[in-house]
């Protein structure tokens, strides 16, 4: 697995966080995050990297990490990363039936005007489209209606889409989780942070 297909199972996919879509450069390391979890190798110069930006919405990817990093106790009783087969449950962006169409209620717009007020359309809970057997497909399932339930693992709950991205690396290990804050994994050539589900722990 060379640096840029390692990078690129961290690096953000939806496009909300455009500074986060990018590996980034600093330090003799390249860094790569999606928010839930970051990575950090050596440099590898045939890497394209994000530019800085002066745009407030810009993150500084290099500085949060070694901040994280810092503040995250070094890791204890490494294990292999082994996860069990994967848990379908239904999709609930499309109410698992694969496709999305436009809200009929709001044609897509997610709200309406009444009098001089504007309000959330109920039909879609403001997002504009509702579930179908026959719309584009949900992205989020890929159109299977079906997506992962969230994988628990050494006492902790994660997404099952970042924890199997840490088993696809090479020599992946992943730290005995705490009971607060950002995980510690290790893999061959790199290190990285992931963070538990919010109240995951059990």
């Amino acid at each position: 697995m060379n640096a840029k297909q390692i990078l690129d199972l961290f690096t953000e996919k939806d496009g909300f966080r455009w500074a986060l879509a990018m590996p980034h450069r600093a330090n003799g390391y390249l860094y790569a995050s999606n928010g839930c979890a970051a990575v950090r190798i050596a440099d590898d110069q045939s890497v394209e990297c994000c530019e800085k930006s002066d745009s407030k919405s810009f993150i500084d990817l290099p500085v949060s990490v070694e901040s994280l990093l810092s503040r995250t106790p070094e890791g204890k009783d490494y294990l292999p990363v082994s996860l069990p087969d994967p848990e379908l449950k239904s999709c609930k962006e499309c109410d698992g039936r694969g496709h999305l169409d436009k809200c009929p209620d709001c044609d897509g717009d997610g709200w309406f005007w009444h009098g001089r007020h504007d309000y959330e359309c109920k039909e879609c809970e403001g997002h504009g489209r509702v579930s179908s057997t026959s719309g584009s497909k949900c992205e989020d399932c890929d159109g299977a209606g079906k997506i992962e339930a969230d994988i628990k693992y050494r006492g902790a709950v994660f997404s099952a889409s970042q924890i199997r991205a840490i088993a696809a690396l090479p020599g992946a290990e992943l730290a005995n989780p705490a009971f607060n804050g950002a995980v510690r994994f290790r893999f061959t050539g790199g290190e990285g942070l992931i963070v538990p589900l919010n109240n995951s722990w059990v």
